[in-house]
């Protein structure tokens, strides 16, 4: 099997990484910059894509370049950013800036949604392809986290989750969202 993990530098995609598969799998990790230190399990292939899901477009283009000849069976996106000052007492929406607010929502929901699009041919090649889109409990209705744009943007996710379980074209797909704590 062959699974991606996006947001795989660090917590828990990088906990991902080396917990996830057994002998003969392929995990590819994503994230700008390949992390120090990665212990995979026994047996267990360790590609690494450097991109910078900040670039939307560029990112997915070249995600999906690198999973074209091989195939994906398994798309796992836990990436996620969070205002400047987020789980802070000093936080206060009022404050963010504006560049700071597009660039969660980027982020977080554009680069979502442009990778997703792009790997999905690749991924309905599979037997089995799965897309698990990692949130937060910030994300959750009446969480009572006061981070506006992290909390929405983690919501989206569900939104995104339930509108492609809902097309015709990925009527194979599994779509399990799970909640990653981080909040």
């Amino acid at each position: 099997m062959r699974t991606m993990v996006v947001g795989a530098s660090k917590g828990l995609g990088k906990a991902l990484i080396e917990g996830l598969g057994e002998a003969g799998d392929t995990l590819v990790g994503v994230s700008r910059s390949r992390p120090e230190g990665l212990a995979a399990q026994p047996g267990v292939q360790v590609e690494w894509v450097a991109a910078d899901l900040m670039h939307p477009r560029q990112a997915a283009q070249q995600l999906e370049q690198a999973v074209a000849k091989q195939g994906l069976d398994t798309l796992i996106y836990n990436l996620g950013i969070w205002e400047e000052r987020a789980f802070a007492p000093s936080y206060d929406f009022l404050e963010d800036g504006d560049g700071q607010i597009e660039a969660i929502v980027s982020c977080n929901i554009t680069a979502t949604l442009l990778l997703i699009k792009r790997l999905l041919p690749t991924l309905l090649q599979s037997a089995r392809p799965r897309i698990i889109l990692t949130g937060s409990t910030s994300g959750l209705t009446q969480s009572g986290r006061p981070e506006v744009t992290f909390g929405a943007s983690k919501f989206a996710l569900r939104g995104i989750a339930d509108a492609l379980s809902s097309a015709s074209f990925v009527r194979e797909l599994t779509l399990p969202a799970i909640l990653d704590g981080r909040f």
